[in-house]
């Protein structure tokens, strides 16, 4: 909720910089990674954690890694927002789950958090296919 109350902010009083914009999306990914990985030691590596956990890491690190690449310009897609949003709902449903010992708030933040690592592995599919150039393109040149 920060997150998005600080992005508002600094949207709506035009205190946007250059250096927030690179590491505000860092800092998500580090938080994100983060929580992911206690939840998973702390639930001792359950696959139906691992998983998802692995995608969603390695998915970051990759698409953090390009948007370093000096040339590689890979802006942020809507659907990899909704990714975004769809991983901090799942974060704290399963932090409030355990809190609370809620087994069906469990298993909602674990479908939110498969949901969420589906879209980070196509999200992360449709960054490379634009770096890699359309073999039509080829062709005609």
């Amino acid at each position: 909720m920060t997150d998005f109350v600080d992005g508002f902010a600094a949207r709506r009083l035009n205190a946007v910089s250059s250096f927030g914009a690179f590491l505000d999306p860092v800092a998500d990914k580090l938080l994100v990674g983060a929580c992911l990985v206690a939840l998973t030691i702390l639930r001792d590596y359950g696959l139906l954690l691992l998983i998802p956990t692995a995608a969603i890491v390695t998915r970051d690190v990759i698409a953090t890694g390009l948007r370093l690449v000096p040339g590689i310009s890979m802006p942020v897609s809507q659907l990899a927002k909704w990714k975004t949003g769809i991983e901090m709902v799942a974060i704290a449903g399963l932090l409030l789950a355990l809190a609370l010992g809620s087994a069906i708030l469990w298993n909602m933040g674990l479908i939110l958090i498969w949901l969420a690592a589906t879209l980070a592995v196509y999200t992360l599919g449709l960054y490379i296919g634009t770096l890699i150039p359309n073999q039509n393109d080829r062709a005609n040149t």
